[in-house]
């Protein structure tokens, strides 16, 4: 999935930091499943998880493709 011509829009409150999207990503990067080597940062010491990114993160999707609660979403963008 290439996302370069997309908006990422984050649905944090549909986040219930089951860290699926963590454990992908590491896996795919770096061949195991730990949420301290993922791309994608959860931090969650409020109410809802705050998630950001890493600024090494390759924008390849795993984590959106693999996220069972609609967290995020993605807009076509016009470059016109």
């Amino acid at each position: 999935m290439n996302i370069d011509n997309k908006l990422l829009i984050i649905h944090e409150n549909n986040c219930t930091n089951c860290r699926t999207c963590q454990l992908r990503c590491s896996f795919l990067h770096f061949q195991e499943f730990n949420p301290s080597k993922a791309y994608i940062l959860i931090d969650s010491t409020g109410l809802f998880p705050k998630i950001s990114f890493h600024k090494d993160c390759k924008k390849c999707g795993i984590c959106i493709d693999y996220c069972l609660y609609d967290v995020f979403e993605l807009v076509e963008v016009d470059n016109q």
